[in-house]
């Protein structure tokens, strides 16, 4: 294949995921794989929005706890499901169509092994964690604070 064609070729595949972009709906997205990881998708797309229009901010916090559960469990089915990870492969660049952190973490566009969306997976909970304790001790700082006004 010239440069020129590979060129043409790129830029088709950019277009076309520019348009999917528009299109793909997130429960559509979740649907493509198995129901663990579906369920961390929902609940990773769905964290960062709880807390804008909820007052109670230990929503965002649950939907977190959730995705980080849903991912553990998908990170078991990735050695029993071998259409887990060539689904991954294949719908792992559409990741960046959400814009959210956690899923583009999960979803390396780089990966093209079991081995590596493995790792990918380890990291992305251990990040959650981090941001669920976080959290939690920033929920408990502000109970305090408030026990004292």
């Amino acid at each position: 294949m010239s440069n020129f064609q590979t060129y043409i070729h790129r830029d088709e595949a950019k277009r076309s995921l520019q348009q999917a972009m528009g299109l793909l709906q997130p429960e559509d997205f979740c649907a493509l794989f198995p129901f663990n990881f579906g369920n961390f998708l929902k609940y990773a797309l769905r964290a960062p929005f709880r807390g804008a229009y909820s007052p109670n901010v230990a929503s965002s916090l649950d939907d977190y706890a959730y995705a980080l559960r849903s991912l553990e469990r998908a990170r078991r089915d990735l050695s029993t499901m071998p259409w887990f990870s060539e689904a991954l492969i294949v719908y792992s660049p559409f990741a960046c169509c959400f814009e959210n952190q956690w899923v583009r973490k999960a979803m390396p566009i780089t990966a093209t092994r079991i081995t590596e969306f493995d790792e990918a997976f380890a990291l992305t909970a251990a990040d959650l964690r981090q941001v669920i304790n976080e959290g939690r001790d920033h929920q408990a700082e502000l109970a305090k604070d408030r026990q004292h006004d």
